[in-house]
């Protein structure tokens, strides 16, 4: 339901439709709620699966593009976002390295360096890579810190 107020105090509501096509060719309608917390946090998912920049919800063209798509979807600052992930990666971290501790496996620990070119930054990856209940191979992401002007910024983790 889309709810609007006038000065006088009356809502207005309004239903929204979505369809979705089937494999078979069939169409479905049926309601559809808008969600600004879930939109905001497909949003973060999507710039962390294809590693766009943050300052991406910073240009208009994008800003442009949302409005269309969905008027009442609220954009926030790259800021926003960035503490959004940030904080998501600490929450599955958490589970990530509960998880580990109950392996019966071991867990092989690899460091990844790198740097970027065109922002002058160096980063490093700290990742454990072990074989789950199932024999399907793993790897979690532990940690990692972003080298700035020869100081470190971002998060640091020890591990026992």
């Amino acid at each position: 339901m889309i709810k609007l107020s006038n000065k006088g105090g009356k809502s207005f509501s309004q239903s929204s439709l979505r369809m979705t096509a089937q494999p078979d060719g069939k169409v479905n309608v049926e309601n559809y709620t808008f969600d600004q917390e879930t939109a905001r946090e497909e949003l973060g998912n999507m710039i962390v699966l294809h590693d766009y920049p943050l300052s991406m919800v910073d240009h208009a063209g994008f800003r442009r593009f949302v409005h269309t798509v969905q008027p009442l979807f609220t954009l926030h600052t790259r800021n926003t976002y960035r503490k959004d992930i940030i904080g998501r990666y600490d929450k599955e971290k958490k589970v990530d390295v509960e998880y580990m501790t109950m392996l019966q496996s071991r867990v092989a620990v690899t460091i990844d360096m790198w740097t970027s070119d065109n922002q002058k930054k160096g980063y490093l990856a700290i990742t454990g890579h072990f074989v789950d209940e199932s024999w399907k191979l793993r790897n979690i992401l532990m940690g990692y810190m972003v080298e700035s002007c020869c100081r470190f910024i971002a998060v640091h983790y020890s591990y026992c």
